[in-house]
């Protein structure tokens, strides 16, 4: 006869309780803020229609404010639907393409930096430079990220 290995859990008959990330607008602390609201947080989005590229697209470098110097790994998210979002490379540039004409909410964040938001238009013809500033935060502080929350699953969705 073969033995089966035992997970042991420690559980009550109803529920487990768990840890969990989430995105901070999910905790109770940060829940009032929403995902991508369309208010400005940090220096705004310098935005310049460019005619000569391709209809829908969005391009742009992210840089630190005050120094200049290129931000690579930061994470730019444009509210459409779906969601798109690009990531800057080593030398701070992103580009997104195929957006469709319209104002989005573009939210920019990088771990150590203070979030911007701000809003950008996309226009029919042509594409769209952007040219983001994020100031340096010695604490990324609460709402600007992901943090973590206990949930209770039900016991039978351990895993």
């Amino acid at each position: 006869m073969r033995r089966l290995p035992v997970l042991l859990v420690a559980c009550s008959v109803a529920a487990c309780a768990q840890y969990a990330w989430v995105p901070d607008y999910m905790t109770p602390a940060c829940a009032a803020t929403g995902p991508l609201a369309l208010t400005n947080a940090g220096p705004p989005v310098r935005v310049e229609r460019s005619p000569q590229t391709a209809p829908g697209s969005l391009s742009g470098t992210v840089v630190v404010a005050q120094r200049g110097d290129v931000l690579d790994h930061a994470r730019i998210t444009l509210a459409t639907e779906p969601v798109r979002a690009a990531t800057t490379d080593s030398l701070g540039r992103f580009a997104l393409q195929g957006v469709p004409p319209g104002r989005y909410a573009i939210t920019i964040r990088r771990i150590g930096f203070q979030m911007t938001r701000d809003s950008v238009t996309v226009p029919r013809e042509g594409g769209v430079r952007l040219a983001v500033e994020l100031e340096v935060a010695p604490s990324d502080g609460p709402c600007s990220g992901f943090g973590v929350v206990r949930v209770r699953k039900p016991s039978w969705k351990v895993w």
